[in-house]
C-alpha cells in the first residue's frame, strides 16, 4: 500500500526563507518577472518549474539570505 503523503507537493527550500524573513509571494513573483499566483504555486510545489526559474528563485532567496545576515 502506498502512502498518501508521498502524493503531497513539496514546498520549494525557498519559500522557508522567504516566509522566515517576511518577503512577500507578489515581491518574489515581481523579482521572477511571473504572476503572483503562477509564482505562489511554484513556491507550493503545484507548478513545475523551469530550470530558468530555479535558477532566479535560488538567486531570490541568497540574495534575501545576503541582505539579513548584513544586517544582524
Amino acid at each position: 500500500m502506498t502512502d498518501l503523503s508521498s502524493f503531497f507537493p513539496k514546498q520549494h527550500p525557498a519559500k522557508e526563507v522567504f516566509h522566515r524573513e517576511g518577503i512577500p509571494v507578489a515581491a518574489v513573483a515581481k523579482f521572477l518577472g511571473l504572476s503572483t499566483s503562477y509564482t505562489c504555486s511554484m513556491l507550493n510545489g503545484f507548478a513545475r518549474i523551469t530550470p530558468e526559474n530555479e535558477r532566479k528563485l535560488n538567486d531570490f532567496a541568497r540574495l534575501v539570505e545576503r541582505e539579513v545576515k548584513g544586517k544582524r
